[in-house]
This record gives C-alpha cells, sequence and structure tokens, in this order.
C-alpha cells in the first residue's frame, strides 16, 4: 500500500527526521514520499516535476536496497531505478555520519548527469530537513551535519579503489569497458563497511560482464539479488499506451527499450545483427537431435566431445562445407566448419575442435568424402571451401598434397572467373558479402539453422566498435556465425541450386525466394549487379 505524504510541521520534524536515521524501509519510503521530489515522465505523457511516490516493483527494489549487500538490476528506459538508487544514497548519505558513497557512469558526462539529480533533489527537499553542502562541485557533495559524501565518477580502470565505502552504484554498466574491473576492485572496500554494491544497467546485447552476471544471479549462481522492471511495472502504461509506441517505432524498438522479459531485452539490444524475434523464437525451439563423434572407416563412430557434431548423415546430394580456421591454433582457439545441404541450406554436419594444421585438413577430407555424391559411376567429394587467410593457407596446401578433388576455388566477384587460387580469402568485401547474405535470407525464413551453438552466437552478433563492424563481443567467439554464413554463401551463389521448402513459407517469403532464385539464375551480368548490390 502506497505512503501517503503528510503534512509536516515544526513539531513532528523532529520525529520525522528521527525514523530518517534508522535507515529502514518505511523510513525511506516515508522520506520519498515526503521530501523527494524527481522528475517523471516519457514520451507519450512529458515530463514534470513530481513527488516520488513508489511503484511496486520500486518498493521491492527499495526493500533490497535496505536489506540485501549485492543488486543487480535490468531495466528498460524510464522506469525511474536510477532515480531510486541515487535518493537511497542521498537518504543514508543526510541522515547516517562518515559514510562514502559512489557512482560510477560511462563518461564524464554521465557522471555529472548522475550528480546533477542528486542536487536537484537536495535543491526540492523541504526546508525543514534540508542539508548544509560543506562540499558541492561537478564531482562530490559533501553533508556538513554527517560528514558523508557522495561523489560521482566515469568509469576508468582504477573507479572502484579506495580505502572504504558504504554504497557503489555501477551505473549503466552494460556500456562500461571496465565495469568487471571497477566492481572487483570496490569490493575489499564495500566488504570493510558492510557496504551495498548495486548494478544497474539497461541492456547492451548478450556475451558482457552485466548480462553474464545478470543470468547467474536468475539462477542463484552468484551473491547478487536480481531485479527486473517490464515496460508494465510503470502503471500507467497500459495495451494501448504499448501499441501506440508499437505502431510509431517497430517490435525491435519496443523491446530494446520497453522489454517484456529479461531474455527479450538483452537479445534486441546491442543494435543485432540478426533478426530478433525469429532469433529468440529458435533459440527457444532448438532441439534437433545429434551425436558427437568422428568418422573412422567412412563410418561415424559416436564419442562424447567428438571433434564431428552430426545431424543427418550422407543421403547422396551434394553438400558444400565451409572451414573457418582458428588464427592461432598454437594458442588453443577454435577452428570451425559447416557441411551444409545446397538444396534446403540447413547444415547437416559441424566440424569443431581445437585441432593443428594437419588434424583439421584431414577431418575436412573425410568429411567431404564421407558425404560425396555419385553420377554415372563418378564419385564427387563435397565442395570444401577453406578460408585461406593465415593459417588456412597450410590447411588448403595439406588438402592439394594429398589429392582432395573438390576444392573450392576463388572467384572474380566482378567477372564470375574462377581463378587459379584455392580456398576463400576473407576481406573486408568477402565478409559484409557473406555476412549481409546470411542475415537477409535468415530474416526472410530462407535459411534455417539448427545448430543452437551457432544461434547463441548469432544472438550476441552485433555492430560494435567506432565503424559499427558486426563482430561478437570482446572474449566471445563468432567462428559459428563466420563458418555457417560462408557455407550458406558458398551453396547459393557458387553452386547456384535452387532452394527447396524445409518449412511452410508465407506468401511474402516465397515471393522473395522467388526473385532470390530468379536473380541468382539469370546470367554473370545479373549476379554480379546483385553482389555489387550487397557490398555497397
Amino acid at each position: 500500500m502506497r505512503k501517503k505524504a503528510v503534512d509536516v510541521s515544526a513539531a513532528n520534524a523532529k520525529k520525522l527526521i528521527a525514523l530518517f536515521k534508522t535507515g529502514t524501509l518505511e523510513a525511506f519510503e516515508v522520506f520519498c514520499v515526503n521530501c523527494a521530489m524527481i522528475t517523471g515522465g516519457d514520451e507519450a505523457h512529458g515530463t514534470a516535476t513530481i513527488p516520488f511516490v513508489w511503484w511496486p516493483d520500486q518498493r521491492e527494489l527499495a526493500r533490497s536496497l535496505c536489506t540485501e549487500l549485492e543488486i543487480i538490476v535490468l531495466k528498460p528506459r524510464q522506469m525511474g531505478a536510477s532515480w531510486l538508487v541515487l535518493c537511497f544514497f542521498l537518504f543514508r548519505a543526510m541522515f547516517w555520519e562518515g559514510h562514502e558513497y559512489r557512482i560510477t557512469s560511462v563518461g564524464e558526462d554521465e557522471a555529472a548527469k548522475a550528480l546533477r539529480r542528486i542536487k536537484f533533489m537536495i535543491d526540492h527537499l523541504p526546508p525543514w530537513c534540508r542539508p548544509t553542502l560543506e562540499v558541492s562541485n561537478t564531482t562530490t557533495v559533501k553533508f556538513q551535519e554527517t560528514q558523508s559524501w557522495i561523489n560521482a565518477l566515469p568509469a576508468t580502470s582504477n573507479a572502484g579503489r579506495g580505502d572504504t565505502l558504504n554504497g557503489l552504484l555501477s551505473d549503466e554498466a552494460a556500456f562500461q569497458v571496465y565495469a568487471k574491473e571497477i566492481i572487483k576492485s570496490a569490493r575489499p572496500a564495500l566488504e570493510k563497511r558492510h557496504g551495498s554494491l548495486i548494478v544497474l544497467s539497461t541492456a547492451n546485447g548478450m556475451g558482457n560482464h552485466f548480462q553474464e552476471e545478470y543470468v547467474k544471479a536468475q539462477v542463484g549462481q552468484n551473491g547478487y539479488k536480481p531485479h527486473f522492471f517490464a515496460w508494465r511495472a510503470d502503471p500507467s502504461r497500459d495495451q494501448k499506451w504499448y501499441d501506440k509506441l508499437l505502431k510509431k517505432h517497430g517490435l525491435e524498438y519496443m523491446h530494446e527499450n520497453y522489454p517484456a522479459t529479461a531474455a527479450e531485452a538483452f537479445l534486441a539490444s546491442g543494435r543485432p545483427y540478426f533478426f530478433q524475434e525469429r532469433l529468440n523464437a529458435d533459440i527457444e525451439g532448438a532441439d534437433a537431435p545429434f551425436h558427437d563423434g568422428y568418422i573412422y572407416a567412412k563410418e561415424f563412430m559416436p564419442m562424447v566431445g567428438g571433434a564431428i557434431r552430426l545431424w543427418v548423415k550422407p543421403d547422396g546430394k551434394p553438400k558444400v562445407i565451409f572451414v573457418d580456421v582458428a588464427e592461432g591454433l598454437e594458442s588453443g582457439d577454435w577452428s570451425n566448419g559447416y557441411v551444409v545441404d545446397v538444396a534446403t541450406r540447413v547444415e547437416v554436419c559441424r566440424i569443431r575442435g581445437k585441432m593443428d594444421v594437419g588434424e583439421l585438413a584431414d577431418v575436412s577430407m573425410q568429411i567431404g568424402d564421407w558425404y560425396a555424391t555419385t553420377e554415372n559411376s563418378v564419385r564427387t567429394p563435397a565442395l570444401l571451401t577453406i578460408e585461406c587467410n593465415n593459417h588456412g593457407i597450410a590447411v588448403t596446401k595439406r588438402c592439394q598434397e594429398a589429392g582432395y578433388s573438390n576444392l573450392y576455388f576463388q572467384r572474380d566477384l566482378r567477372t564470375g572467373e574462377v581463378l587459379e587460387r584455392v580456398g576463400w580469402l576473407t576481406t573486408e568485401t568477402t565478409r559484409r558479402l557473406m555476412l549481409g547474405k546470411f542475415q537477409a535470407d535468415y530474416r526472410l525464413g530462407l535459411v534455417r539453422v539448427v545448430d543452437r551453438e551457432c544461434l547463441e552466437e548469432m544472438s550476441m552478433f552485433a555492430h560494435r566498435g567506432p565503424r559499427g563492424k558486426a563482430q561478437a563481443p570482446p572474449g566471445k567467439h563468432d567462428d559459428c556465425v563466420v563458418s555457417r554464413a560462408g557455407a550458406h554463401f558458398v551453396a547459393t551463389f557458387e553452386v547456384l541450386a535452387p532452394v527447396e521448402e524445409v518449412e511452410e513459407v508465407t506468401s511474402e517469403i516465397g515471393y522473395w525466394m522467388k526473385k532470390d532464385q530468379e536473380r541468382l539464375l539469370a546470367g554473370k551480368e545479373q549476379l554480379n549487379a546483385g553482389l555489387q548490390e550487397m557490398g555497397g
């Protein structure tokens, strides 16, 4: 039940201040309702200066602030979570002596904004409880009565260091480069005073420290108390409000800015490369049966942890293989390859392991020979495409020396001419082409991915860095995405075979499928025009 503002006279002001000094949840709520003013609203309702009356979800977060030591909060836009934590720091610093609170934000501007919010609340406090500031500048406020202070800093690598802390807010942690380091260095200072660690952020895709810690917190694998604010947490937002913004901005915008679930927030944010609505459904439904093992004497031998993952055994139909060779096999990076059915564009087998040049070449050739086709007594191994950057050159050479008869040779994308150099050379242009084709066909439903690990990499694959390059987040892999896209590209543009329908498609998808095939089969000039358009 919401607290109501009370008429504070000089007689009971002392009683309220005594209550505030207890620091209880009830005291904090009375302080917010009677003393704190914030700015609230959104693009649909406008903004205004309003009393800080809590919603139910805000009350649950406030309860954790008063009782828990480590809290992690996933929030959409304009939910008041940041205001609540800042108000909590203000509440404690005003009435508890010798406390030290710190806010780390993405940059100087964001840190300054956080401190301006603190000062805004101080300026709008009623006169009977307004503190005297001993220090007030762009980074720090210090309270004369309690000698407690709050400072706000940009999230540099040493922002978490200090002798003692009563509270640390890592604000928009998913966007901080040094969030993990800051939290690690701040923990000893917090432990000395049983201080509060609050990690708060909107989602920024998957694979970053914030997302990983939030997921662990959901299943109790770390010490954080998790909180998520769905778009419905604001009582003023109903389905009519949501539908109005949905019509204006589209589904992906709403999933990113006003998610209904934590999974929706992570998948939709971070400038994702792949169509998140379908990707989310595919990950939840990824249950295609498979077996791990290896090939011996042209037979598949099941083995836990084997380098080969098998979904579909050879059926005599044409296949292509694309192998992404790890750069630096000595350091233990993964090499990854997919076998894709030319007709359906669905992966039937995967090669994945920490293999040296010779082993990777041998396994790739074994798989290619296993998936061979026979026509008029002529046996043709699968088209084997090896990325020939760096270590891939040695893998390709090994395959040539072994006499593998169906290796991919590079093409001149302008003329379609087959060149003398064997293997796939990944450049900025060819990478953009193969990823762009895979992205577009996945969105239209023209390609189906059954490998859960590939789908999970696709969920983290996003435009990153100042140039917006499509790639995995720092510390994560994208070799499944690259090799799956390469296999799809080779099957589509090099073999030029029509796509069989592998699942029911809408009339719109069917239309674009037909147009895609017409463009592919129309000849060199039209094909090259399509390639140039994709690479534009």
